[in-house]
């Protein structure tokens, strides 16, 4: 359990951007998820050892799916109209 502490942090950045979209805030839970896929590229890059966040062998494969799909979603909820 303690080597699973980054996705256990990664995995209640989602829950809570969930949660947020569940009560109408979906931008602002759209960009917490963003945020969390962010941070699993932050700890994959300085950590040696990330437990389940290490998806390949080849680190950079991990960073270009974390970082691009964390910052595809921020973008994305950032200019989606606002809905009135």
């Amino acid at each position: 359990m303690r080597r699973q502490w980054p996705w256990i942090v990664v995995t209640t950045f989602v829950i809570v951007g969930l949660i947020l979209v569940a009560v109408g805030a979906w931008r602002a839970g759209a960009v917490t998820i963003g945020a969390g896929m962010v941070a699993a590229g932050i700890f994959r890059s300085v950590l040696d050892q990330a437990g389940i966040l290490q998806i390949r062998n080849h680190r950079w494969i991990d960073l270009g799916f974390y970082y691009i799909l964390g910052i595809a979603i921020i973008v994305s909820a950032l200019l989606v109209p606002g809905l009135h």
